[in-house]
């Protein structure tokens, strides 16, 4: 509805559910009883927004379990970091959570993963950049510039001989303990970024077609 008739997909940012890499969980207590999606029948659940890619892959996998939003069980939202405390605290039953806040939870040893995002929709292309096909054109030697910088800084970040240096910047830059990061950071532990940020287009378009199966994407995009 934008008129965005231009926008391309110029780099990676993350991928979810590449081969051993972190793949986001969605979590239950340990003593809630929930074994199975069937479980959760009746139950209240929690994502960080509604549309958003944590909530189409929980309603995607409900719904191969006969279960639907708001019907066979409710679907509240609340922003990443109350969504911890809330299911420790009884008061949703299961929450999908990226790192850091995922780590964190379940560093503490109450909750575990009933599932992941790559169970539902395999590899995803998470997060990507974009720009204005218009803008590339007027701006093509600067922007030349700046990918080569943007490839040099994300090769040192991803490069393990920096990895204390790297973890250290990201905890002064989000003023956070580095101990929260340092466990899966730049690690195989972690999300998966492709080392020249080109970004996975075949995937994307299987993601795009699946949020139009689910009906919150209204039209196919190519």
């Amino acid at each position: 509805n934008a008129h965005l008739n231009d926008i391309k997909i110029i780099t990676d940012d993350f991928q979810d559910g590449v081969d051993h890499h972190f793949s986001i969980p969605f979590l239950v207590r340990k003593d809630s009883g929930i074994k199975s999606i069937a479980d959760l029948k009746g139950k209240v659940v929690a994502v960080n927004a509604f549309g958003g890619a944590i909530d189409a892959a929980l309603r995607a996998m409900l719904l191969k379990h006969q279960l639907v939003a708001n019907k066979n069980y409710t679907i509240i939202e609340q922003p990443f970091p109350d969504l911890g405390a809330m299911l420790e605290q009884r008061k949703v039953d299961l929450v999908g959570l990226p790192l850091p806040f995922s780590e964190v939870l379940e560093k503490r040893g109450n909750v575990r993963p009933l599932f992941r995002m790559k169970d539902v929709f395999g590899q995803t292309q998470m997060l990507f950049n974009v720009a204005r096909a218009s803008f590339l054109k007027e701006h093509k030697a600067a922007l030349k510039d700046f990918f080569v910088d943007y490839l040099r800084a994300l090769h040192w970040f991803l490069n393990p001989s920096h990895r204390q240096a790297a973890v250290e910047l990201v905890a002064r830059f989000t003023k956070r303990p580095a101990s929260i990061f340092l466990p899966y950071l730049f690690t195989p532990k972690d999300v998966y970024r492709n080392y020249n940020a080109r970004p996975n287009i075949a995937a994307l378009q299987r993601n795009m077609d699946q949020l139009q199966s689910l009906g919150i994407l209204k039209t196919h995009i190519n």
